[in-house]
């Protein structure tokens, strides 16, 4: 161990810190191979292999989330207001790490304000992308999930400044809408007038950013895509990852991004009614009408493809995501004023 280089000896120190401290684990570190991990993530991963004294090996993952090491294509992608270093640390270390959800465990943390350093050391998920799965009960299961999360959201003291999560409040609907319509305006993403088309999508958005922040708010992943939720491998249990992007917001943002994409009607529909069914009777009071669960549902689809009409027209999105966002977006539109308040 004394050969190592001082990089490598930092990461040893915060593992070994964090297993204490998190696992009760105070076995020595006498090894540590790192490589990089060929997984598509907004951050740099590495996966570790840490051995111990007593010849006994942990596999897990280095996820680095300072901004500095934020790849340029990415970091391009997302508007800047969406990011916060400390945000996933802070959902591993105040909450999933103390609730029984079956998210990856958490084992070590370090963050240096001095050196721009935001380490997340977790568990590598034996398991594949949820959109990899063709069969409707596994992505119910999903959804179910949520609705359990949700759940243990509610049941749990959350600190509120520990977390700091994205606030999906009427700023930063705004910022999205204004980026969306610089990006639109350009005409490369989505042809010539695009900008039109996206007129009365906006004036919907407006009365849809009433609905979403009247709505009972919660804890939400903020991108549960099927390309941010693994399938574990051995159980079948739902594993979501990717929570750099966690806010404070309408508990449908989340279920909005689950049923994205080329599902037919009846199929999205047994993924909502999985969700409904597994809620419980105090969180369904919060809806007063079927209605009012629609017309937000639709609020928060809508919303979901803002966020995706901020992306630059030279971005590559994920094979789960690739649709129009606009013809969406006007979709959305259109069925948010079928739907009676």
């Amino acid at each position: 161990m004394a050969n190592k280089d001082p990089l490598e000896r930092e990461i040893i120190e915060a593992i070994a810190t964090g297993l204490r401290i998190n696992h009760a684990c105070s076995k020595n570190i006498v090894g540590l191979d790192r490589k990089d991990y060929d997984f598509r993530s907004s951050y740099h991963l590495q996966q570790l292999t840490v051995s111990f004294d007593d010849g006994s090996q942990l596999p897990m993952l280095l996820k680095d989330l300072s901004a500095k090491n934020v790849p340029p294509e990415i970091a391009r992608a997302r508007p800047d207001f969406l990011y916060c270093a400390e945000r996933e640390i802070g959902v591993y270390s105040e909450f999933l790490s103390n609730v029984m959800l079956d998210t990856a465990q958490l084992y070590a943390t370090a963050v240096d304000y001095d050196l721009g350093r935001f380490w997340l050391f977790i568990e590598k998920v034996a398991g594949r992308e949820l959109y990899q799965f063709g069969e409707l009960e596994i992505w119910q299961a999903a959804a179910r999930w949520l609705a359990r999360f949700q759940r243990e959201c509610a049941n749990f003291s959350l600190d509120y400044n520990a977390l700091k999560p994205l606030v999906w409040d009427g700023v930063n609907f705004t910022r999205l809408f204004e980026i969306a319509q610089v990006q639109l305006a350009d005409g490369e993403s989505f042809g010539s007038g695009a900008l039109e088309r996206f007129r009365p999508v906006a004036d919907t958005f407006r009365a849809a950013i009433d609905t979403l922040v009247a709505s009972s708010q919660t804890l939400v992943h903020g991108e549960f895509y099927a390309s941010n939720i693994l399938v574990r491998d051995r159980s079948g249990n739902i594993c979501p990852i990717d929570w750099e992007t966690a806010g404070w917001g309408s508990r449908l943002i989340d279920l909005a991004a689950l049923i994205s994409g080329n599902w037919n009607e009846t199929q999205r529909a047994a993924i909502i009614d999985a969700y409904w069914s597994a809620l419980s009777d105090s969180q369904k009071f919060d809806w007063t009408s079927p209605d009012a669960f629609q017309k937000e549902l639709i609020a928060s689809r809508l919303l979901l493809a803002m966020q995706m009409l901020c992306r630059p027209s030279d971005w590559s999105p994920p094979d789960a995501h690739r649709q129009n966002w606009l013809v969406d977006a006007e979709h959305m539109a259109q069925l948010f004023h079928q739907v009676r308040p």
